[in-house]
C-alpha cells in the first residue's frame, strides 16, 4: 500500500475506529489482532461492531462496508471541490482554493483566493467578496461543493449566511459507509491509501499560516506559492478520494 503508516494486526488496540484507551481497557483487548478474534453477539455495542469491521479491514487488508448499502455521493454537474486555509481553527481564514470539475465535459479548473495584505491581520473580508463572487457564478440546482469535515460548512455559514448550494461532506459520507485498512480517517491519510501522491515535505497549515503573515507583512508573494501548492494538493487529493469512493459504490453494488 502506497500511504505512509500501513497498521498492523500488532498494532494497539486504540488505533481502532470507536475506541479510545478508556475503552480499550473495557474490552480487554491489546492488540487489533485480539480484536479480530472477538466473538461478538446480538448485544455488543455499535462501536465495537464497528471497531472489529476496523480490525478486519486492516486483517484482510481491504476496505469493509459497514452497512448493507453504502450512502451514495453522486456527482452533480459541477462538483467543486473546496478548502480553506486558516491561521487555526478560531480564526479568521485568509484563503480559500476551490477544483471545479465539470462533469459533462471534464474539463477541470483551480482557482486560489487569497486575502488581501492588510498590516493589521488578515482581511477575511476581501477573501469573503472573492469567494461569494466565485459562488455566485454557478446555479444552485447544478452545482455541489464538497468538502472533508465539518470546518468548511462552519466557515462558509460565517462568512456567507445566505449560502445555499449544496454541500457534501465525503468524510462524513464515507465514515458511514465503509472502514479502511488505514490508522484513522483524515484526507491525507485516505488520500494517500487510494494513491494520491502530494504534498511539500516540510509544509503544513501552520507553515502555510506563518508564510502568509510574512506575505502580509512584506509583500513578497513568492511566499504565497507553497500554500497554493497545499491548498491546491489538498482540494485534487479530495477529489482523487471522491472518484475512488465513488467507483467502488460501483464495483459492491454491481
Amino acid at each position: 500500500m502506497s500511504y505512509d503508516s500501513k497498521p498492523g494486526l500488532d498494532d494497539p488496540v486504540d488505533i481502532l475506529r470507536g475506541i479510545g484507551e478508556e475503552r480499550s481497557y473495557s474490552i480487554g483487548c491489546r492488540t487489533v489482532r485480539d480484536v479480530c478474534r472477538m466473538k461478538l453477539d446480538d448485544d455488543s455495542p455499535k462501536w465495537l461492531r464497528i471497531a472489529k469491521l476496523h480490525a478486519e479491514s486492516i486483517r484482510r487488508e481491504n476496505p469493509i462496508l459497514i452497512h448493507d448499502t453504502p450512502e451514495i455521493a453522486p456527482a452533480a454537474e459541477i462538483d467543486i471541490f473546496f478548502d480553506f486555509e486558516t491561521l487555526g481553527s478560531h480564526y479568521n481564514a485568509y484563503m480559500v482554493g476551490a477544483l471545479t470539475v465539470d462533469n459533462t465535459t471534464g474539463k477541470r479548473d483551480y482557482l486560489p483566493l487569497f486575502a488581501d495584505r492588510n498590516d493589521g491581520g488578515v482581511d477575511e473580508k476581501s477573501m469573503t467578496a472573492k469567494f461569494a463572487e466565485f459562488v455566485d457564478r454557478f446555479d444552485v440546482d447544478k452545482a455541489a461543493f464538497i468538502h472533508w469535515t465539518k470546518f468548511e460548512p462552519t466557515v462558509v455559514h460565517r462568512i456567507l449566511p445566505g449560502f445555499q448550494h449544496k454541500m457534501i461532506d465525503m468524510y462524513q459520507v464515507m465514515s458511514n459507509s465503509l472502514v479502511l485498512p488505514t490508522r484513522n480517517m483524515s484526507l491525507k491519510t485516505v488520500a494517500k491509501y487510494v494513491g494520491f501522491k502530494g504534498w511539500l515535505d516540510d509544509v503544513d497549515w501552520a507553515v502555510c499560516a506563518g508564510l502568509f503573515m510574512e506575505y502580509n507583512y512584506t509583500g513578497d508573494a513568492k511566499c504565497l506559492l507553497p500554500i497554493k501548492k497545499y491548498n491546491m494538493d489538498d482540494c485534487v487529493s479530495l477529489y482523487e478520494v471522491t472518484k475512488w469512493y465513488r467507483k467502488w459504490c460501483k464495483v459492491i453494488s454491481a
